[in-house]
């Protein structure tokens, strides 16, 4: 059994629910961040993955909101217990506005950062970046590649970019790994 208490954002998305499932099959205690407006999907989401014997939770909160919770008791309480953030939650859509991008993409990832920082037991940040991030780099692009001049093709490339730019700047006080997926269908 996991005694890992794991921060979820974007975890109502297509790859946070089988992440959840995964994460709770595993015996993880997760605390799934969750808009006021999407509380009720998050938890009808929690309810179809069976008995979690109270390993599952919803928190308020939305990651454009600085210090992420709704209720700042909230906060502190998460700040004390959580060992793990998944940082999933983004806008993945290629024709947004770059202001909306800008808001989630790369000021939501901010704000989890900070928490992150305030979370004394933090283990590790997951995040989930793109390979999106190398842009029209032509040629080989490396893992550890990042800003080598390449342009972008849409905002949310651009902003993904920045956002990983941000995250790699805080490795130095946050324990992290970055993952670049490419585009996700289905489970397999």
């Amino acid at each position: 059994m996991s005694s890992d208490r794991i921060l979820l954002t974007g975890g109502t998305g297509f790859i946070g629910r089988r992440l959840l499932a995964k994460l709770l099959n595993g015996g993880s205690e997760v605390y799934l961040l969750a808009r006021s407006g999407s509380t009720e999907k998050a938890r009808k989401i929690i309810e179809g993955m069976g008995e979690t014997k109270g390993r599952a939770a919803v928190v308020s909160g939305d990651v454009m909101r600085r210090g992420l919770f709704d209720d700042s008791s909230v906060a502190s309480e998460m700040a004390e217990k959580i060992t793990k953030v998944i940082h999933l939650a983004a806008v993945y859509d290629i024709s947004m506005p770059r202001a909306l991008g800008m808001a989630i993409n790369y000021g939501g990832t901010e704000n989890v950062l900070n928490f992150c920082e305030k979370a004394q037991g933090l283990e590790r940040l997951a995040y989930a970046g793109t390979v999106a991030v190398s842009g029209r780099h032509p040629g080989i692009f490396r893992e550890d590649d990042l800003d080598i001049g390449q342009q972008f093709r849409n905002a949310y490339d651009e902003t993904k970019f920045l956002a990983e730019k941000l995250v790699r700047s805080r490795m130095g006080n946050i324990p992290t790994v970055i993952y670049r997926p490419t585009i996700v269908i289905g489970d397999s």
